[in-house]
């Protein structure tokens, strides 16, 4: 739904629209670039908190989405870079860590990162063992905050790469952990 993300002034609307429906999961898009405006402020959630709030007392369960990284040393965060996947893994980590301590109790799956089979997202190339890396060590940092919480391995999407389900199996074949994967079959 990425209410908070897109529309988080019609989330009460919304909310009762996905109940009408009898739908009940949504998906919250937490980016960190919209979360976290420089490298030495604290995170802001004020609109999120509010979006969470309400559909959680509606009784859906929410997917957090962690996506794009955190870091001001690129003028673009919505890839990671392959020549500075450490540090921009590091950066990620810390900010996933940050969500998810944040909504410890309240939402409790987590999806890393978003289509991380697609050029828009790595550069120079999308690479299963850098995928498989982020995962790994977001994994390793989401069950050391919250030990309970499900971590969901990004859906691979179908619409610009039919080699989606290839591109999952080799990043479970990289180590990357996870407790659910997803595809997305656009």
């Amino acid at each position: 739904t990425f209410i908070a993300e897109r529309y988080p002034r019609l989330a009460s609307r919304a909310v009762a629209g996905i109940q009408r429906m009898g739908v009940d999961w949504v998906r919250e898009e937490f980016r960190a670039d919209h979360l976290h405006h420089s490298a030495n402020r604290p995170y802001d959630f004020h609109r999120y908190d509010a979006v969470v709030k309400r559909e959680r007392q509606a009784g859906l369960h929410i997917l957090g989405l962690l996506d794009y990284n955190n870091t001001f040393n690129e003028h673009q965060r919505v890839w990671m870079a392959k020549s500075s996947i450490k540090d921009l893994t590091a950066n990620f980590v810390q900010y996933a860590t940050a969500v998810v301590a944040h909504y410890r109790g309240v939402i409790s799956d987590w999806q890393v990162w978003n289509e991380p089979n697609i050029g828009q997202r790595w550069r120079p190339w999308p690479d299963p063992q850098d995928y498989a890396y982020l995962l790994r060590s977001t994994y390793l940092a989401i069950k050391h905050v919250a030990p309970p919480d499900q971590v969901v391995m990004a859906g691979p999407t179908t619409g610009l790469n039919k080699n989606a389900v290839l591109f999952a199996l080799r990043v479970h074949k990289a180590g990357g952990s996870f407790d659910i994967a997803a595809l997305q079959p656009y």
